[in-house]
């Protein structure tokens, strides 16, 4: 079922309790089956290969010179887009026009990105954002032990299942402006058994590309300082 961010439909977003036994099963199962391949391996080759690091690394070097704090997301979404194109030829990933259990997850967004999705929708942004920390706290949490990548856990879990205020009809309404948070998220699996959402927000792991490299570097060259927050608390209905 595909509808608005309303709390009448939050719940459809999870697997149900009729369901999942047998979906705990299929996770299982298809652990073993990745763990026992190289399959994994084998897209994120397939994505290494079809990159193009002269032109992500001028996306980034542009970024690194903007006068500016809307031109250096603009130039940091042109790098990430430098990753998808990569991504899309080597044709590495689950993700596909439709399936929004993303975009029901934990979004971090820096400062610099809420005023630039504030510009472009129109829609009112929170100046104290509620659980805001600094850009430093939430790289360091994401280099740390005590993230477990590709669950969307983390700082902000408490918005598991909460739908992104962004999100439409199944759709993102700010597709060429979203963060750099959902350009970079990538599931390498071949569908997305392991994205859909546990009851009790119980934990997945999902396997996603690494590009913890390149969300560190887009974050250093927007600012270590400034806060970040969930998208939801930017964009609250109470901002």
């Amino acid at each position: 079922m595909l509808c608005d961010q309303t709390s009448a439909c939050m719940n459809s977003v999870f697997v149900s309790d009729t369901r999942l036994e047998a979906h705990l099963e299929q996770v299982h199962a298809r652990w073993q089956a990745l763990r026992a391949s190289i399959d994994l391996q084998a897209r994120s080759g397939r994505v290494q290969a079809e990159m193009d690091p002269d032109a992500f690394d001028r996306m980034m070097t542009a970024a690194s010179r903007a006068k500016s704090g809307g031109q250096r997301v603009l130039w940091l979404h042109r790098a990430a887009d430098v990753v998808a194109g990569a991504v899309s030829r080597a044709k590495a990933s689950a993700c596909t026009k439709g399936c929004d259990h993303c975009c029901h997850i934990p979004v971090t967004v820096s400062r610099a990105e809420a005023v630039h999705l504030a510009a472009v929708s129109g829609k009112r942004m929170a100046t104290a954002p509620a659980h805001a920390v600094r850009v430093s706290q939430e790289l360091e949490q994401l280099q740390g032990d005590g993230y477990l990548e590709g669950t969307g856990r983390g700082r902000w879990e408490h918005h598991i299942g909460e739908a992104c205020p962004f999100l439409s009809h199944g759709e993102c309404t700010v597709w060429a402006a979203r963060p750099l948070a959902c350009r970079y998220h990538y599931s390498i699996d071949k569908d997305n058994l392991l994205c859909q959402l546990l009851p009790d927000k119980q934990a997945v792991e999902v396997p996603q590309l690494n590009v913890l490299a390149f969300t560190a570097m887009s974050w250093r060259i927007l600012g270590l300082n400034q806060e970040a927050a969930d998208i939801r608390d930017w964009f609250s209905d109470e901002a």
